[in-house]
């Protein structure tokens, strides 16, 4: 019991382990000899004050190497799921590079999920790799798809850039997909454009129309003469005699 390790070390990692499982067994030993010692022998104490001994020195050892065993195993789980992270982050970083203003989405791991259940640090670093390699196929081939769509939207949108301002949603979707919605909103903006065109033409044709009718109007009004106006001859009014007065005036 007193060669055990009671210190951190990695190489002595899985037999510490072990360790821990000895010193229960010998404290399920030691009770075991008691019960049997009891049914055996009159004078006892001696006995069971060694078997006491004993056993209180393999729980305390069983505790001590227990809670460093634990404590370790957390601590490597702790390092390599970090390391783990890191290198997809990178990976990440490295793709987005390529791809000018557009992002990786987030890209799902479970290191955690993967170390569940592994009991040495040989198995707990290989669920891990794998499920970092697993991820890292992941993000390339969503960058592989987002390229695609990029070079979809270059050959058919390239006069129309200002349509897909949302470049960074439509290029997460499935190529064939992006390529139909390309299609439709080309389609609905020149459509909306001919209707445009097609008032503004309206509205041209009725300014016209409007401006040669004004024009016809002004020159009938100019091409009317105005009657010439007769001059009137004064009344001439003949002064009345005296004599004529004077009948009027009389009763």
């Amino acid at each position: 019991i007193h060669s055990f390790p009671t210190r951190r070390s990695s190489d002595l990692f899985a037999d510490a382990k072990k360790a821990v499982k000895w010193c229960a067994d010998v404290e399920e030993a030691i009770t075991t000899a008691k019960k049997q010692a009891l049914s055996q022998t009159e004078s006892i104490e001696d006995l069971f004050r060694s078997f006491d001994r004993v056993s209180a020195h393999a729980r305390e050892t069983r505790l001590k190497v227990d809670k460093l065993v634990k404590a370790q195993e957390l601590q490597v789980k702790v390092n390599i799921k970090n390391k783990a992270e890191q290198a997809l982050a990178d990976h990440v970083s490295a793709i987005n590079k390529t791809l000018g203003r557009i992002a990786l989405p987030a890209v799902a791991s479970d290191f955690n999920g993967a170390m569940k259940n592994k009991r040495t640090i040989a198995s707990l670093q290989d669920a891990v790799d794998t499920e970092l390699a697993r991820a890292k196929i992941d993000a390339s081939q969503s960058a592989d798809c987002i390229r695609l769509n990029l070079s979809s939207l270059a050959e058919l949108a390239a006069d129309y850039v200002f349509l897909f301002n949302d470049v960074q949603q439509l290029v997460m979707k499935a190529n064939d997909d992006l390529v139909s919605l390309i299609k439709v909103r080309i389609d609905e903006h020149q459509k909306a454009e001919e209707v445009k065109a097609e008032a503004q033409r309206v509205l041209i044709r009725n300014q016209e129309l409007k401006r040669i009718a004004d024009e016809q109007e002004a020159e009938r009004l100019a091409a009317i003469k105005p009657e010439p106006v007769s001059a009137v001859e004064p009344i001439r009014v003949e002064p009345r005699s005296e004599e004529h007065t004077s009948e009027l005036q009389s009763p």
